[in-house]
């Protein structure tokens, strides 16, 4: 993040990262680029994006993309001119978007099936994201939620949901009555730095250091992505440091 904004391309980082997340790709912070990979197969990258300044190099690579309707390889391609590896300057990068846009666009929901213990399993909770993610096109913040749900699946953590409840819960894989971090419909994201330290080993100063913000807050809507990615960093460097 902080070379993109380095080389002025935070603005069309930030864009493809959003697309990315929302077609199933999980962010790999590599040590001079971003890698997007299909959840199923953390080996393989389907979009490696490297900072230079005023462009970005992106390289695409069809058949690692998530399995999806609509999102084939002879789709990818087609959509992509049949072209692996990318150099797009900064006034190109609309014609380059609009590429991935129209996958988006196209692509049905994600092949993946659904084991006893995910919280979307059950009809009470399948209800209970219904309703969170109905509240939150009512406050406008729809896709956002979505993004950041998707996300946040991706890491150790466990999203709690219950009917009653106005949010969802994330919470240690180990004690699911503890809080982690707590999202609202409306973008409400409260963070419990200390358990952070008791079930990751990270300090909880450090937690706040990544994070940047402080324990309850009201994200902005283009706020999301960069969220995700500081989330992406902090649990890299618990795996590190494990």
């Amino acid at each position: 993040m902080q070379i993109a904004r380095q080389n002025g391309v935070e603005t069309q980082f930030l864009a493809l990262n959003k697309i990315a997340v929302q077609l199933g790709l999980g962010q790999s912070p590599g040590k001079n680029c971003m890698r997007y990979k299909p959840t199923s197969n953390w080996i393989k990258s389907a979009i490696r994006v490297y900072c230079y300044q005023d462009a970005l190099g992106i390289h695409i690579r069809p058949q690692n993309f998530p399995k999806r309707p609509g999102l084939t390889k002879d789709r990818i391609n087609q959509a992509f001119s049949n072209m692996r590896d990318w150099w797009v300057p900064v006034h190109q990068f609309p014609g380059f978007i609009n590429r991935l846009e129209g996958l988006l666009a196209e692509a049905g929901p994600e092949e993946v099936p659904v084991s006893a213990s995910s919280p979307t399993s059950t009809p009470s909770a399948s209800a209970a994201e219904k309703r969170l993610q109905d509240r939150a096109e009512l406050l406008g913040c729809g896709v956002e939620i979505h993004t950041l749900l998707d996300a946040m699946r991706k890491f150790p953590m466990y999203p709690r949901l219950q009917i009653n409840w106005a949010g969802v819960k994330f919470t240690p894989l180990k004690n699911k009555k503890e809080q982690l971090i707590w999202l609202g419909p409306d973008l409400y994201f409260s963070i419990i730095f200390t358990n952070f330290q008791t079930y990751f080993g990270i300090a909880a100063e450090r937690v706040e250091e990544i994070l940047g913000v402080s324990r309850n807050i009201y994200l902005k809507k283009d706020e999301v992505s960069e969220m995700i990615l500081k989330l992406d960093h902090m649990f890299s460097e618990i795996k590190n440091q494990s």
